[in-house]
């Protein structure tokens, strides 16, 4: 970049060499813009390195989520593993094809949204080795219009000749019939994942359970009006007695002939003498 520079004219007039030298020296806006150019230059290159500044805070920023999504992801499936482990259930793969741009220097990204929903789980072949056939329970999900009443009618035939067949399933003896039990549920009521099959049996935990709490209570309360009808027919002269402070003793029954109390046949004698003493004046 020029900074100064010296001008030449070429006139043999030596007064028209000397104005237009005068009127260079009194216009030196013309050739302003030309020396305040670099600091126009060194203005935008500012602002160009601030925005790139700007843009690499976002990068890194982005890239710091996407690396704690992806954990977040590991230890959820790390955990529906271990779940899936303990129940005896299938566990859910992600389905995670690596890219061919991709480095082993750098993470793997794996998306949270990209779970084998369409791909079908592994199932296990159903028996059926209790008092239940395949024909007895396909005529009771046809007969059930939801997996609840489904579940219930399957629970009834299948624990009817236990003895514990009116507590809670996790209470039961026989765990094994309680575990065939969800088999049954998953394989006539599919779930396309894990948590759904979990939400589906929790659902009919909580209707067995809630049914055989109200068979209980209805049991029990029968049996309490049946053991106060048994003891007013053991004893038909027994009041029946209240608890309550309100309640007071009948008054006693009079009756007649040698039973009375000596009080009332003492009246007794005296009134029927005066029904005597009148007959005579009568007469």
């Amino acid at each position: 970049m020029i900074r100064s520079a010296e001008v030449l004219f070429m006139s043999p007039n030596k007064a028209i060499c000397e104005r237009q030298c005068g009127v260079l020296k009194k216009t030196p806006s013309l050739y302003k813009g030309i020396i305040s150019r670099p600091h126009l230059l060194q203005s935008e290159s500012a602002k160009q390195d601030a925005v790139e500044s700007k843009l690499d805070r976002i990068i890194a920023y982005l890239t710091g989520f996407e690396l704690r999504l992806q954990k977040i992801a590991d230890r959820q499936m790390k955990m529906e593993r271990d779940l899936a482990s303990l129940t005896g259930a299938a566990p859910v793969f992600e389905r995670y094809t690596p890219s061919e741009s991709s480095s082993p220097d750098q993470p793997q990204k794996l998306d949270v949204r990209d779970r084998s929903v369409a791909t079908p789980r592994p199932r296990k072949v159903l028996t059926y080795p209790y008092c239940l056939s395949k024909e007895m329970v396909d005529d009771l999900y046809r007969s059930k219009r939801s997996a609840t009443a489904f579940v219930r009618a399957v629970e009834r035939e299948l624990f009817k000749e236990d003895a514990d067949r009116d507590v809670n399933l996790d209470k039961r003896r026989d765990q094994g019939k309680v575990r065939w039990l969800r088999e049954l549920v998953r394989e006539w009521y599919p779930s396309p994942t894990f948590s759904a099959e979990s939400t589906m049996w929790l659902a009919c935990q909580i209707a067995i359970n809630d049914y055989h709490r109200k068979k209980r209570k209805t049991v029990n309360e029968r049996r309490e009006v049946l053991a106060g009808l048994r003891v007013r027919a053991d004893d038909p002269m027994e009041p029946c007695r209240s608890n309550t402070p309100e309640w007071e003793e009948p008054p006693m029954k009079l009756l007649r002939g040698d039973q009375s109390p000596p009080k009332i046949q003492e009246l007794s004698s005296q009134f029927d003498d005066v029904k005597e003493l009148n007959a005579a004046d009568l007469l």
